[in-house]
């Protein structure tokens, strides 16, 4: 497409632009099947400056607009040049594979749409992301893990070899983005936190270098984001998530997903083994930590996420995340398709049934894991021999535990389980924790730069001020941790009571619908 641009500027009694006037000459060729070469003018109007947000400049735009009309100009009803560009060769375009259609109600339906949506964010925000706009990594990160959180959670619902491959590839490039985040958060943070009188300790100069410097880190950390979404591997990524909705790899008996669900041995991470360990008390099971995220803390610019960084996969996490275990227990992993999931109008009550077991089952699995690690972060909270950096971790797995109940929360309530009291206690646990998490990031951005300035000869009691006060933000903020906890256990305690109620009643249900089929096949043999 290439176009000739002529542009007039128009400007006010005292010569400041308020407008551009954009006269195009557009000449385009659709490379599609079907496509042609075409040309046209088009007349495009901008407001310039704060026009745009003033009543004049709103004036000024319908003016300058019945102008273009009474000289002959037309209302385009294109969108966009690329759209008049393309024209009817659009049809002709190749389209990616669209979700499979589950039978509504069923565990497999549930997770692929969750799946779908999260997908679909991705994808939203990677133009964002290039083109650097506020919070836009961030965003995408959370679609990327919460993505990474479903397919580890509904282990048992979904199966296979490939949807380990998915976790790995979608933790890599969770980690790059991570970085960038970490950096776009600490930035924030001390921006505001220098800002504060005890701050003017520092010295003018030592603010602007701190802020500046990490503001450095985040733009490099981005041009590295832009590389990954470049890459054949991001791709690769992309076509493989949309091959995995097309055809997804669902197990082929709700008992079975339910059963795995209920086999994710204990304990699932290298806090709870050591746990078990210290107290003498064997698991039930053994399974591999998970993923040894707490071992992951450093990348390149020394700006960990505490416990959280994921960086690229290393040896260790062959062995996969704790959920992983429960995919070796699951049926044969041919995918559901609606022609063989689909029920007869006598199974339903059935499988609603079943849906409501699995998804009951897995968010059970997903509470305990939350329990436990909140009794290792309690237990080490009272403990006096405990480095305060292992209790950061601890609060770092709650939180992600947390996360992880939350995402499978949302999952259940598209079902039609009343999750969202769950939901939104997760929610508020996750803020807190993450308040305290970021005072985490941020003092470890602290002591790395702290280490520099020591070794170049320079005097670092500044760095020390500003650890003090990320460290008193980061206790404030976990004054709300017990409260926020108690509202999950309670949440989920009352999910428990009318889950079994709805149990109770679609077995009621259920077992009426049998008794008929049973004396209507009766009659029928008799007769």
């Amino acid at each position: 497409m290439d176009n000739e641009r002529h542009v007039t500027t128009v400007f006010d009694r005292n010569g400041e632009p308020m407008a551009e006037f954009a006269d195009d000459h557009v000449t385009a060729f659709s490379m599609l099947e079907g496509g042609e070469k075409t040309t046209w003018r088009e007349w495009e109007i901008e407001l310039l400056g704060d026009y745009a947000d003033r009543p004049e400049g709103e004036a000024l735009m319908a003016a300058m607009s019945q102008v273009a009309l009474v000289a002959g100009a037309k209302p385009s009803k294109s969108p966009s040049k690329l759209a008049t560009a393309l024209g009817d060769s659009i049809n002709s375009a190749p389209l990616p594979p669209q979700p499979a259609t589950l039978p509504e109600g069923t565990p497999g339906r549930t997770v692929v749409d969750a799946l779908a949506a999260n997908v679909a964010k991705m994808i939203e925000f990677d133009p964002k992301v290039r083109r650097d706009e506020w919070d836009s990594v961030h965003q995408m990160r959370v679609a990327t893990r919460e993505l990474r959180s479903h397919l580890q959670t509904f282990h048992g619902i979904v199966v296979g070899d490939r949807v380990r491959e998915l976790e790995r590839d979608l933790k890599q490039l969770a980690g790059v983005l991570g970085v960038a985040r970490d950096a776009e958060v600490v930035a924030m943070r001390w921006e505001e936190l220098l800002a504060r009188p005890e701050g003017e300790t520092l010295g003018e100069e030592l603010r602007e270098h701190l802020v500046d410097d990490v503001r450095k880190d985040y733009h490099r950390a981005h041009r590295r984001v832009v590389l990954a979404l470049n890459s054949d591997q991001y791709f690769a990524l992309l076509d493989d998530l949309e091959a995995l909705l097309a055809n997804p790899p669902i197990a082929t008996g709700a008992e079975d997903a339910a059963d795995a669900a209920s086999e994710v041995a204990e304990p699932d991470d290298e806090h709870e083994t050591q746990e078990a360990q210290e107290t003498q008390e064997a698991p039930e099971s053994q399974e591999a930590p998970e993923s040894q995220e707490a071992s992951e803390s450093q990348d390149a610019q020394n700006a960990p996420e505490s416990t959280e960084s994921e960086a690229a996969p290393n040896a260790t996490e062959a062995t996969g995340d704790a959920e992983d275990g429960a995919e070796t227990t699951t049926a044969t992993e041919e995918p559901e398709t609606p022609e063989s999931a689909s029920a007869s109008e006598g199974e339903a009550p059935r499988a609603e049934l079943d849906t409501t077991a699995v998804l009951a089952e897995h968010l059970r699995s997903a509470f305990k894991k939350f329990e436990r690690r909140h009794e290792l972060a309690v237990a080490g909270r009272e403990d006096a021999d405990l480095p305060e950096s292992q209790i950061d971790e601890r609060f770092h797995d709650v939180r992600k535990a947390a996360k992880k109940l939350r995402y499978s929360a949302e999952a259940a309530q598209n079902a039609g389980l009343p999750t969202a009291k769950l939901y939104a206690a997760c929610k508020n646990l996750q803020s807190v924790l993450g308040d305290f998490q970021d005072t985490c990031t941020a003092r470890d951005f602290v002591l790395a730069r702290a280490d520099r300035a020591f070794k170049a000869g320079k005097n670092t009691f500044g760095y020390g001020v500003l650890y003090q006060m990320e460290r008193y933000d980061g206790l404030r903020a976990l004054e709300g941790y017990d409260d926020a906890v108690k509202a999950v256990f309670k949440a989920f305690d009352k999910l428990e009571e009318k889950v079994k109620k709805a149990q109770a009643k679609q077995e009621k249900k259920a077992r009426k619908q049998a008794k008929k089929e049973a004396e209507a096949a009766a009659k029928r043999k008799s007769k």
